[in-house]
């Protein structure tokens, strides 16, 4: 993104405002990729609103 804003004539400010409001998303649709997927379950939660993930063998 640096090396970006040193070769376009947009302004830096604007560059990062859209980084800065476009990641949160990004990560959200990762983190829900990776819950359907199952790829990483993480910590055991014993927690009423936890994710049971039982593998279907």
């Amino acid at each position: 993104m640096t090396i970006y804003s040193l070769y376009q004539p947009t302004a830096s400010g604007a560059l990062f405002a859209a980084f800065a409001t476009s990641a949160p998303f990004a990560q959200a649709v990762g983190r829900l990729r990776c819950a359907i997927q199952g790829c990483c379950h993480g910590r055991p939660v014993v927690f009423a609103m936890g994710i049971n993930i039982k593998h279907p063998m």
